[in-house]
């Protein structure tokens, strides 16, 4: 045999090798549970005969993490009385072993009779140890009646001493609707409320003291939009204008940060399956100035069932060849009911303007971690690129509350080896 067919066949068998090692990475709905760490159980459900739901998640910057819930003397969502109670409060664990164990429960804020607290949201400073930012959907007014002059209120309460007191909050929801009051008019009709889960704080845009703020609101029948705060929560503005409604049929949602510092939107849509995405783009960083581009459906996570997840965004290597890249990991139920909550992937563009075109393209199926009940979730990023979730699972006989679970993955781990952390320096 010549060296010219042995250099052929070798090729050919360097390809063939190369396919396959390919496809066996790809292969995100075979990836193996087998390896992956015993989620804890943060809160269980009931506490003390109460239902608990909806996590919220953030970790400080000596590296607490910190775990916040609904507690539901109402047995319902805020806003609706059962029982003869509005009330709901919002309790509060903290870990500083990276989420291996956890604090007492502590109350953050306590609901009344007739006025209740709940849906969290928060974020801890990544200038400070201590302060940290929570929000609540408050008082006794349903999602689906409330309206300007009836509002649901957007209280938001700071503590600067790592979440062990805080103040008593101020409402937001006035000056919110205010926003939409000449571009949006119907606004002034229907209910807002601002999504459960994380505060998202920028990496790279800092205005005067504070790095830039984000969260994202539905308006019933209206869509999502995104709201951002450059004083750490006290006043806050529309991201690319009340005109423009970024995520049209949206739900509760999510926002990251690209690499870039654009914008990123993940929506639940309000009338069918799926999820939805958009991209805002800066021209000034500062000024805030830029422009949406067109909201697109995820082809992959059509047969999604309506639920509220999260997305995180990390550097990464891509384990074929070594590439550096980053990633936007999605957490969500793989499947068509409330069940079998797991993650999605995809690689981002290193410009935010290249990937609006392509946004619903190419999200891959990564681990599933809990085949069971299940529904909301909460992720955070640690400095070793770990990624903490926080999520309800084994929905109680009563069909009220959910155990709320932690669990710390590997980007390995989420992706079945096809991509592996870039730990923050």
């Amino acid at each position: 045999m010549n060296k010219s067919i042995l250099r052929f066949a070798f090729m050919l068998l360097v390809s063939f090798l190369f396919i396959v090692g390919t496809k066996a990475q790809t292969a995100g709905a075979a990836i193996s549970k087998a390896n992956l760490p015993t989620p804890v159980t943060v809160f269980e459900d009931p506490y003390q005969g109460i239902p608990v739901r909806i996590p919220a998640m953030t970790i400080t910057r000596d590296g607490g993490v910190i775990a916040m819930v609904d507690y539901r003397h109402n047995f319902s969502d805020i806003g609706w009385n059962s029982g003869g109670t509005y009330r709901l409060d919002i309790l509060m664990r903290r870990s500083d072993d990276g989420g291996r164990t956890w604090s007492p429960i502590n109350t953050v804020v306590e609901g009344r009779k007739d006025f209740g607290y709940g849906d969290p949201s928060v974020v801890a400073d990544r200038d400070s140890a201590g302060l940290i930012l929570m929000q609540a959907v408050s008082g006794n007014v349903p999602y689906v009646h409330a309206t300007a002059k009836n509002p649901q209120h957007a209280m938001f309460f700071r503590s600067t001493d790592g979440g062990k007191t805080w103040d008593k909050g101020h409402d937001v929801a006035p000056s919110i609707y205010n926003l939409y009051r000449d571009e949006q008019p119907l606004t002034q009709e229907k209910g807002f409320f601002l999504t459960s889960g994380k505060i998202t704080q920028s990496r790279i845009i800092k205005k005067d003291k504070y790095y830039r703020l984000y969260i994202a609101h539905p308006v019933l029948h209206v869509g999502t939009f995104v709201i951002y705060s450059d004083d750490f929560g006290k006043t806050w503005q529309v991201l690319g204008g009340a005109a423009t409604i970024p995520g049209p049929d949206g739900d509760e949602s999510k926002v990251e940060e690209l690499p870039d510092g654009s914008v990123l939107l993940s929506c639940r849509k309000f009338s069918s399956l799926g999820r939805r995405f958009n991209v805002f783009v800066y021209k000034n960083k500062k000024r805030a100035e830029g422009a949406w581009s067109e909201a697109k459906d995820a082809k992959a996570l059509a047969n999604c069932t309506r639920c509220n997840g999260d997305v995180v965004v990390v550097p990464v290597r891509r384990t074929i060849d070594g590439r550096k890249t980053w990633l936007a990991i999605q957490s969500l139920l793989q499947s068509k009911t409330r069940d079998h909550l797991g993650f999605y992937y995809r690689e981002i563009p290193r410009r935010g303007a290249d990937l609006a075109p392509v946004l619903a393209d190419n999200w891959q199926r990564g681990v599933m971690i809990h085949e069971g009940t299940a529904a909301y979730s909460t992720m955070s990023v640690f400095d070793d690129g770990t990624v903490g979730i926080l999520y309800e699972a084994d929905l109680d006989a009563n069909n009220t509350g959910y155990k709320i679970l932690f669990s710390r993955l590997s980007v390995s781990q989420i992706t079945g080896g096809v991509y592996e952390a870039m730990p923050a320096k």
